[in-house]
């Protein structure tokens, strides 16, 4: 079995903004970001900063954090 084999058959490859199917490892961080969101606009002791690799889950998260706000 090749590189090529495992990167086709791993399901949390880098698709760019595509949803895999489940958000794995990221609840910690979800989790801070959407009591954040919950503190209200403007709340000056709330700053997140989303820094990470191409590919790292980044959109994905932050598609989640949209998803939840669209549902309040």
């Amino acid at each position: 079995m090749g590189l090529a084999d495992i990167v086709e058959r791993n399901p949390f490859s880098p698709d760019f903004g595509e949803s895999p199917p489940a958000l794995v490892g990221r609840e910690t961080l979800l989790s801070a970001l959407l009591r954040g969101l919950a503190s209200g606009p403007g709340n000056r002791e709330f700053t997140s900063l989303l820094l990470g690799v191409r590919g790292s889950g980044k959109t994905v998260l932050l598609k989640h954090v949209r998803d939840a706000a669209e549902s309040c």
